[in-house]
């Protein structure tokens, strides 16, 4: 008997846990919440010399490592809370240093030049924020394009 009640207490444990873990946020009219996101790193095409030998094979021939994708969010999601889903979600290598972004597609900043590097939009605004401290709201779209000049060659 006592097996059968640690048993029925282990299921129903997992069940819960399960239950937690996939939790999306649902809207009052009952649909998912989501945020648009894409990455982009079409700058190097047309910086294609300056890019650091053994680099350019990581460069997609359009320069889009993730087509703009839907991802289900949370309550208090960040803008890397949505980068590492959909990083995730496509196979695409991620390198986060604390909260910094240093490489994504296995593009790393400074591949350009010393002024090169990832930066953000959302909905169209340039964010000068940690994508960490950064929340979305659901309709948002998070755009991450690859600067080789601090932005002055890019624009939202």
């Amino acid at each position: 008997m006592f097996k059968k009640k640690v048993l029925f207490c282990l299921c129903v444990g997992l069940i819960f846990m399960q239950g937690c873990q996939n939790q999306s946020t649902i809207s009052e009219n009952g649909s998912l919440q989501t945020v648009t996101v894409s990455v982009d790193c079409s700058t190097l095409l047309t910086n294609y010399s300056n890019v650091k030998p053994g680099y350019e094979t990581f460069v997609p021939n359009d320069g889009i490592i993730i087509p703009p994708t839907k991802i289900e969010i949370k309550a208090g999601d960040s803008v890397l809370d949505v980068l590492k889903k959909a990083t995730r979600g496509q196979g695409v290598a991620l390198d986060v240093q604390g909260s910094y972004v240093q490489s994504i597609g296995n593009i790393p900043q400074f591949v350009c030049g010393d002024t090169s590097g990832w930066m953000y939009s959302v909905n169209g605004e340039y964010v000068n924020q940690s994508a960490s401290k950064k929340t979305v709201q659901s309709g948002d779209t998070v755009v991450w394009i690859f600067t080789c000049n601090n932005g002055r060659d890019i624009s939202f």
